[in-house]
């Protein structure tokens, strides 16, 4: 029995949907004739308006696909006032949309943080690849989580953005996990990384020329993100064997609970239960890349303040070395000649500030210099000690230079 005022409702799957009463058409979604990319009418959810005097007359609903998965299939149809059966549908799809809202939080957060915490630019970067690859999975959840949109014309881009963030999923993980595998596994890494970096180029042009569309590529795309975490799982545990520690309790507990997640959803999904599937995958992939991050950052913060403690240490032998090497009694006694010589022989006394002025201007820019320094720059240094010297201990002292290159780095004051 039709009411007046009611409303049917389904989502379609990549087709075009067209709704008839008694072989007259009410309704029809197609993007055929607008749309610029794809073959396929977007995913969306249909609210379709049963006309007066509809009661006793057959409803037919047509779907068509260019997929043969999609073609002519139909998911389950509401009936209900719109605001009844929108709100059904909205709670129904409400935990993952929220998932994917703190997901995109999430990525976020870790992003500010990489700038409020980390101060090394390395240590950012890993922050900001795990970030980016959270935000990528977030659009993905959002995507699934299949909610009713309020502005129809965002279905398409809607629809190519999840796409492509499932594409380029694993590039920031890789990259991720690049900062934390061992050198052993770099170059796995690296060939997963250029074969998911050329499906991105591939499906990206193909799309633009419209001879494959995105959903006809989604196998390859699956291969590398299977392949991906396959290795990624295979490294930390041969790492792990080997001593290298990776990871801590915390993000193996969640990635136990992503698994158990899994797990069971596979479980309902095969029984049949296909209500009751959809939201424990996306909860345990919040779970466990919450605690990854926090995993992550604790880490990180750890290795900074390593890495600070390292370079307070190596200034204070710096200064050490460069008292070790100005003790007062070279300082006395430099003084105390340039005083004799300046009466003796002014010229000389010239020659010796300029040689002990540039001695210890070297020794202090020791200080403030992080790096390395040309052996060139060293030599002028031992040049001025030496010639000083020289001058003191006259005929007492001889130096003898036998230098092939000066075309190399070294540490200050090394030589």
């Amino acid at each position: 029995d039709w009411e007046d005022g009611m409303y049917l409702c389904f989502r379609s799957a990549q087709q075009s949907v067209r709704v008839f009463v008694d072989g007259e058409q009410i309704y029809e979604y197609d993007t055929s004739g607008s749309r610029r990319f794809g073959k396929s009418t977007p995913s969306a959810w249909n609210f379709v308006l049963v006309p007066s005097g509809a009661a006793g007359k057959r409803v037919s609903i047509e779907t068509t696909s260019p997929y043969q998965q999609s073609s002519g299939k139909l998911n389950m149809v509401f009936y209900g006032e719109f605001s009844a059966v929108e709100l059904y549908v909205i709670n129904q799809r409400l935990p993952q949309f929220i998932i994917s809202i703190a997901l995109v939080v999430l990525s976020l957060i870790l992003f500010l943080a990489s700038f409020c915490l980390l101060k090394s630019r390395e240590m950012r970067h890993i922050l900001h690849s795990l970030s980016f690859f959270i935000l990528l999975v977030g659009v993905w959840v959002y995507g699934e989580s299949k909610m009713p949109h309020t502005f129809m014309s965002v279905r398409l881009m809607e629809s190519i953005a999840v796409y492509f963030a499932l594409c380029i999923l694993p590039i920031p993980y890789l990259e991720y996990m690049r900062c934390r595998m061992s050198p052993r596994h770099q170059k796995g890494n690296k060939v997963l990384l250029f074969a998911a970096l050329a499906n991105v180029l591939a499906s990206t042009l193909l799309q633009l020329f419209q001879i494959k569309d995105l959903i006809e590529l989604l196998p390859s795309t699956h291969a590398i993100i299977v392949l991906t975490a396959a290795y990624a799982i295979f490294a930390i545990w041969s790492d792990r064997r080997k001593g290298v520690k990776i990871g801590d309790r915390l993000e193996v507990g969640g990635l136990i609970f992503l698994v158990i997640c899994i797990f069971v959803e596979l479980s309902l999904f095969y029984q049949s239960q296909y209500n009751r599937t959809g939201e424990l995958v996306p909860l345990g992939l919040l779970v466990y890349l919450t605690m990854l991050s926090i995993s992550t950052v604790r880490a990180l913060v750890r290795r900074s303040a390593e890495a600070a403690e390292l370079d307070r240490k190596l200034q204070e032998n710096r200064v050490q070395l460069l008292i070790s090497q100005i003790q007062p009694h070279f300082i006395y006694n430099t003084l105390g000649a340039i005083q004799t010589y300046i009466k003796k022989s002014p010229d000389i006394a010239y020659k010796m500030v300029q040689d002990f002025s540039d001695y210890l201007r070297m020794n202090l820019q020791s200080l403030t210099n992080p790096g390395t320094v040309s052996f060139a720059d060293e030599l002028r240094h031992v040049r001025a000690y030496t010639d000083i010297e020289l001058i003191r201990f006259q005929n007492r002292v001889q130096v003898v230079y036998e230098i092939e290159t000066e075309d190399f780095q070294i540490l200050p004051l090394t030589v």
